[in-house]
């Protein structure tokens, strides 16, 4: 069990630097993801090293990718966020990963929807800042918000679950 809390701590002192470098510059540096992957790599390292088994953790860093750049292919996230859920899926593994991505998707969809309907407005926002229309002539292609949000709201929503008191 301390284990496990080893893995979300990691995970969300990941989630966290991401969460304030994509506020910053509206992106994920690979700097965070090459200390999230290092970080995932050395937990699983001394895990195997005590005879723990690894590969649930491996297979949840390739669902993670393989799941999030399904929705990069369409102009769902950015390359840092698909990079971001491997990290946490190499930390938490393939069962808590596919958790995390659907809590995340139904935070970041609530975002969406309560910006549509003016709950939340550009810097007076819980969520949003330095909001972003991307037009090509008339029409609005992607409208931008910080994905990191909603993947740390995500990742309280399905630890506070999973935890057993």
């Amino acid at each position: 069990m301390t284990e496990q809390y080893i893995r979300y701590a990691a995970m969300f002192i990941i989630i966290m630097m991401a969460v304030i470098d994509d506020y910053r510059r509206f992106k994920v540096s690979n700097r965070i993801i090459i200390a999230g992957m290092i970080i995932g790599v050395v937990i699983n390292m001394g895990s195997l090293m005590y005879g723990g088994d690894v590969r649930g953790y491996i297979y949840g860093g390739m669902a993670g990718f393989a799941i999030m750049y399904m929705v990069y292919i369409f102009g769902g996230v950015g390359a840092g966020d698909v990079k971001l859920l491997a990290v946490c899926g190499l930390l938490i593994g393939v069962t808590y990963i596919v958790r995390l991505i659907c809590a995340a998707m139904i935070c970041g969809v609530l975002t969406g929807v309560l910006e549509n309907v003016g709950v939340i407005k550009g810097r007076q926002g819980v969520c949003i800042r330095d909001n972003a229309l991307i037009k090509q002539g008339r029409h609005t292609i992607i409208h931008r918000f910080h994905y990191t949000y909603a993947l740390c709201l995500g990742a309280v929503i399905m630890v506070v679950l999973n935890l057993k008191v």
